[in-house]
């Protein structure tokens, strides 16, 4: 009986910690798998010779469809859920490309939570309407509304154990949540 119990409350606990863990998948699919609006809108977003790569992502949250492209400006991942609405936009930053506000908010919430940590991408993302994301990306001016964010994947050591996590932050560089980045051999224990 105290097996039995035990067991119980490690599933509840294990289940409970899902919610702060971060798991994807990618496989490559064609831009004929893609919905038809997603490939539209890539194509008028970035040209239509533009080099686009397209995916197919699973994680804890579900199942989107991926553009990624290299650019001047850098890599652009753009995510569409599987009826093809623009979930959000991403571009890979270099820390000294985000403002020095956010940057040195960002560095002062990592110092005080970890003993030591190591910043391994940044991506700034916005979320909002399609014409306006679409507008801010080709470098018009846009009044209208959209929301900025900074990904953040990074590594963290807490009590000499080191794990990989993602933040988001918002526009002004405070945490909004914080994901352990679940690592790809963990697979099996997924599903």
């Amino acid at each position: 009986m105290k097996k039995y119990i035990l067991c119980i409350v490690f599933i509840c606990v294990y289940l409970a910690s899902g919610a702060q863990q971060k798991y994807e998948r990618e496989s490559g699919i064609r831009s004929e798998e893609a919905p038809d609006t997603a490939v539209s809108y890539i194509a008028q977003l970035f040209g239509p010779d533009a080099r686009v790569r397209w995916y197919r992502e699973e994680s804890l949250e579900g199942i989107r469809i991926e553009a990624k492209t290299k650019q001047v400006k850098g890599t652009y991942s753009v995510k569409f859920d599987t009826d093809g609405r623009l979930l959000d936009i991403e571009l890979t930053q270099k820390a000294e490309e985000i403002p020095s506000q956010a940057s040195g908010a960002i560095n002062a919430h990592l110092a005080a939570t970890y003993d030591r940590y190591k910043i391994r991408k940044i991506q700034v993302q916005w979320t909002g309407a399609p014409d306006v994301l679409h507008q801010l990306i080709r470098g018009k001016p846009t009044e209208d509304a959209y929301t900025v964010r900074y990904e953040v994947e990074h590594s963290g050591r807490l009590h000499g154990n080191t794990k990989p996590y993602e933040t988001l932050f918002d526009s002004q560089g405070k945490p909004i949540e914080t994901k352990e980045i679940v690592p790809r051999s963990m697979n099996h224990l997924i599903y």
